[in-house]
């Protein structure tokens, strides 16, 4: 299955291309990524000069699931530019590892319940579940880094309202 990334969110490039290459490189995840090192070559035009080495690991994706498609062991074709005459697939096929049910929940008022186990956003404060069970503001920071944002900041601007999903494994990576 298609998986489409941005390279630019509000002016700002996302660099996801070399993020997810770097995560290819350093999870060792099978994939032939070297008999494909030269399409990236190709794609340097399209996603800017950076170097692969010069930025952390994008290990996963977060998307809205309504149907219900993407399950362990799916191809993900990632690619840029879906669904126009500039499509690429920037990296080689690999298979979906797992996934994970994830929710972001933004309320009005800080719940008296572990007050510690979200953020302050705005006016708003907001948690992050995952399989149901709210996660640490440590790992909301991970995952918002192994989603490839920059910043915590960033990934709640992206991230900005109520959100159901999954998040796309194709390392061994899990929360």
């Amino acid at each position: 299955m298609i998986l489409g990334f941005t390279q630019v969110i509000k002016n700002k490039p996302t660099h996801f291309v070399h993020k997810i290459w770097q995560s290819l490189l350093t999870d060792d995840v099978e994939c032939g990524l070297l008999d494909f090192s030269d399409k990236l070559e190709k794609s340097l035009p399209i996603v800017g000069k950076m170097k692969v080495g010069d930025f952390p690991q994008k290990r996963h994706t977060i998307r809205k699931d309504s149907k219900n498609r993407w399950k362990a062991g799916n191809d993900i074709h990632f690619s840029i530019g879906v669904r126009t005459k500039n499509q690429f697939q920037f990296a080689p096929v690999v298979k979906c590892v797992s996934t994970q049910k994830i929710e972001i929940k933004y309320y009005k008022d800080k719940p008296k319940a572990f007050p510690s186990y979200g953020f302050t956003v705005g006016k708003k404060f907001v948690r992050v579940f995952i399989d149901d069970s709210f996660i640490s503001k440590g790992k909301i920071i991970k995952l918002a880094i192994n989603d490839g944002f920059d910043t915590i900041e960033d990934f709640f601007e992206w991230f900005d309202k109520d959100f159901e999903g999954k998040i796309i494994h194709w390392t061994d990576l899990k929360y």
